[in-house]
């Protein structure tokens, strides 16, 4: 069933920020976004035969805003980064619908989960990994609409939605992570240096 990933995991982030996350200015924003993007998903901009999902608008200005708080030679570094995350995802999409053979060797959710790996190693804030794959999956999906159905199209369906949720939550997953793999060696250095005091 399409969109129930993106659901599970919008509910679940938006769980996680409100109820398990500190007291921090990025919690209301997270849990916002959340609450957002699951009321705006049902709904759709028509602009004649193109139908645009809410909250594919939504997650694409959210993603230009954490780009542009970056500088000029960041941003073009960034730009760059986005572009790979583009053309890797029209590739795929092309090569599946003309070769869908591939899809008995190679699982699509494995190509998204090595589509983040790729995003972790060229870009290290937290924020601009989320911006960077928001903002390329978004373009990606624009063009391959206009390419492939011209006519009538609808961008940010469901299917959308879905690989743009799991690699959000791979990307929110791998943060939260190496947050509390950190808090964790913190603590115990700090009770191991307490006992070496003792």
């Amino acid at each position: 069933m399409e969109g129930i990933v993106f659901y599970w995991v919008m509910w679940g982030l938006w769980i996680a920020t409100t109820f398990i996350m500190g007291y921090r200015p990025l919690r209301f924003w997270a849990s916002f976004t959340c609450l957002i993007a699951i009321i705006l998903s049902n709904s759709f901009l028509h602009i004649e035969m193109i139908k645009i999902n809410d909250t594919y608008i939504f997650f694409f200005v959210v993603g230009l805003g954490l780009l542009g708080r970056s500088s000029f030679l960041k941003l073009s570094y960034y730009f760059v980064v986005h572009l790979i995350v583009m053309m890797l995802y029209i590739i795929y999409t092309i090569y599946t619908m003309y070769e869908p053979a591939i899809l008995l060797m190679i699982n699509q959710w494995l190509f998204f989960i090595a589509m983040f790996f790729v995003v972790q190693l060229l870009v290290k804030p937290f924020g601009i990994r989320l911006a960077v794959i928001i903002v390329g999956l978004c373009q990606a999906e624009w063009v391959e609409s206009l390419l492939l159905y011209p006519k009538d199209f609808v961008i940010g369906d469901y299917q959308f939605l879905d690989k743009l949720a799991f690699l959000i939550f791979m990307t929110a997953g791998w943060y939260a992570a190496l947050r509390m793999s950190y808090l964790l060696h913190h603590a115990l250095s700090r009770s191991s240096i307490r006992k070496f005091e003792r």
